[in-house]
């Protein structure tokens, strides 16, 4: 007997590119590009990042902390975490803390 083809899983992926916007004495803002790299449409997506010590999130917009994942762990809130093929959405934070290297952040997309 033949076996029928099987179809691949959809790859599903986002990138997340952190830009500072502004900064002042014990402060600074950093907002937050999710975009989809996959082919298929997400249904929610998480950045991790690592703050520096003594670096704190004060204030965030667009986005929620998860406080059930590991290290500091930013998940879409319920009206932007669909995401098209190549679409993308932002969000941003205010921190506490004079070191702005946030590092290389991770992204991971739900579908």
């Amino acid at each position: 007997p033949t076996t029928p083809p099987t179809t691949p899983p959809a790859s599903g992926g986002c990138t997340a590119a952190v830009h500072i916007t502004s900064s002042w004495s014990g402060g600074f803002q950093a907002d937050v590009t999710v975009l989809n790299t996959g082919t298929r449409q997400t249904s929610g997506w998480a950045v991790g990042l690592t703050l520096p010590s003594g670096v704190q999130i004060s204030n965030i917009w667009n986005a929620a902390v998860d406080p059930s994942a590991p290290a500091t762990t930013l998940r879409n809130v319920a009206y932007n975490g669909t995401l098209a093929p190549s679409a993308s959405t932002s969000w941003g934070m205010t921190l506490s803390g004079a070191n702005q290297n946030l590092g290389t952040p991770t992204c991971t997309a739900s579908g």
